[in-house]
């Protein structure tokens, strides 16, 4: 399926610019979706006709947390093997665990070279063929 598209999940609109910057690097020909919330995101995927290539998700989304999106979003048998890589302001060792174990393929934190990391990331996924 080629034009999926790629969903952020963050609730700063300056962050979320940033990321969308970003990622058009890397998906030129594809839509980017932000979504300020989990909420808003898993509604937006209960009515799509494809799936999306690729998340990125926020850990902490203000009054929501990233990972009970993470946890809905795996339940879901056809949204289950999309990859999604959690962001975070913090990198601590508690939060890296739980995004993997909730079901995240890569956590990124928010930093200076964040830009760096996550089209690094990106790349592995799509040499793993994860990213189609």
């Amino acid at each position: 399926m080629s034009n999926r598209s790629v969903l952020i999940i963050e609730d700063s609109k300056d962050q979320a610019l940033l990321i969308q910057h970003d990622l058009k690097k890397y998906f030129v020909n594809d839509e980017i979706k932000i979504f300020e919330s989990g909420g808003q995101a898993l509604a937006s995927l209960n009515e799509a006709k494809d799936l999306p290539k690729l998340i990125i998700l926020d850990l902490n989304l203000g009054e929501e947390q990233g990972l009970d999106f993470l946890e809905s979003l795996r339940q879901h048998d056809e949204l289950k093997d999309v990859p999604v890589i959690v962001m975070s302001a913090t990198d601590e060792k508690r939060d890296v665990i739980d995004a993997y174990k909730k079901g995240g393929t890569a956590f990124i934190p928010k930093s200076a070279n964040q830009s760096e990391h996550l089209l690094t990331v990106i790349q592995q996924l799509g040499a793993a063929g994860r990213i189609r």
